[in-house]
This record gives structure tokens, C-alpha cells and sequence, in this order.
């Protein structure tokens, strides 16, 4: 689902901005405590590190974005990077490297991050509807179909242009050889050209 900047949430952006640079101040002191503990905790406190801090380094970058798709890139990774850092903390309450008491704060702010940069970016359903057009069964079920009327043939102006050329002394034919323009005679003079001609013929043999 595509995602549109929203025009009028400026000044909640600001406070992520603020709410989330904030919050990686804690999880820098957060980390920096849990580097003192054991190998567990170390490899821990480098990923919380990092994806921690991250929340709040793209959400500022998103600021300065200079097109759209700049400024949503940032956002999505901003939005991941929350993900990551709510895991990163659940881990560490369940190996007991930390108390859940220790890092509830973080993890409610974590939680309030994710949700805040989600509402951020929103789907455009409410922006921009594209209009679908709707079937041809649906049309014909709710009786809205239109009926295809078929313009007839002008078969008169064809008879009457033949009819003056036949008043011309002949019609136009266009027979199997495709030639056109040939005179064809009335069937009154046929029989008696014919016969002129058989016997012309017979006159030579």
C-alpha cells in the first residue's frame, strides 16, 4: 500500500523529532551499563545501540528530505529500526540481563515511537480514489447496461446510385476478375448480339 506525507502533521513530526532524540539519550546510558556485564550483554547493548539511536537519526533526516519518496524512505527505515529496538529490549528482560523495571520506560517509548512515525506516513485510501469502473455481469445484474444499437446500412444510397447508372446505359460491375467500369447489356439485346456473332463465326469456317 502506498504512503503519503500528511500536510497538516508538521508539528507532530517535530515531536517525534524531539521524543525520539530524547530517547536515544537513554539508550546510550542505557547501553553504556549494560557493557559493563557479561558477553550477552555486551552483544546486546551493541545492537540496542544501533538500531536504538537509528530511530531518532532518520526521523531527523526525514526533515531534510528534498522529494517525497526521500522523506517516506527515511520514515519506513525509522519505523523498522523501532521494531528492532522493542525487540532488542524484550530480550534483554528475558535473559534477566535487565529487570522489565529497569527498561519500561524504554519500551513504552519505543511502543509510542512506532505508533507515532506509522500515523506519519498513511495510506492514501482517504486521499486520493481512484474511481473503478464496474463490470460488465455487475452492470447487467443492477440493470444499468447500455444497449448496443447498430447503425444500419445506407442500403438505399446504394440502390439509387446503382439505379442512375443503370439510367446512364449500364451499372458498374465488379466481378471475379475485379475489373471495374464494364457495361453490361440490357437482356433484351443479348440473344440477337449473340447470334450475329455465331454466325459471323460460322461464315469463316
Amino acid at each position: 500500500m502506498a504512503l503519503v506525507l500528511d500536510p497538516d502533521a508538521a508539528m507532530p513530526s517535530r515531536i517525534i523529532s524531539e521524543r525520539s532524540f530524547q530517547f536515544a539519550v537513554r539508550i546510550v546510558k542505557l547501553c553504556d551499563g549494560l557493557r559493563n556485564g557479561g558477553r550477552a550483554a555486551r552483544k546486546i547493548a551493541d545492537q540496542l545501540f544501533d538500531c536504538g539511536t537509528s530511530i531518532g537519526a532518520n526521523v531527523s533526516e526525514s526533515q531534510g528530505g528534498q522529494t517525497k519518496p526521500d522523506v517516506l524512505a527515511r520514515l519506513a527505515v525509522s519505523r523498522k529500526e523501532s521494531w528492532e529496538t522493542i525487540y532488542w529490549l524484550r530480550l534483554a528482560v528475558a535473559t534477566s540481563i535487565v529487570t522489565e523495571d529497569a527498561v519500561a520506560w524504554e519500551l513504552d517509548e519505543a511502543q509510542q515511537l512506532k505508533a507515532m512515525i506509522t500515523a506519519r506516513s498513511r495510506p492514501v485510501n482517504h486521499r486520493t480514489r481512484v474511481e473503478e469502473k464496474p463490470s460488465m455481469t455487475k452492470a447487467m445484474a443492477d440493470g444499468n447496461h447500455q444497449t448496443i444499437s447498430h447503425q444500419p446500412l445506407a442500403i438505399d444510397s446504394v440502390s439509387d446510385k446503382c439505379q442512375r447508372r443503370r439510367q446512364c446505359g449500364g451499372s458498374a460491375a465488379a466481378g471475379s476478375s475485379g475489373r471495374r467500369g464494364a457495361f453490361i447489356l440490357p437482356s433484351s439485346e443479348r440473344q440477337p448480339l449473340f447470334s450475329a456473332v455465331c454466325s459471323t463465326a460460322s461464315s469463316f469456317t
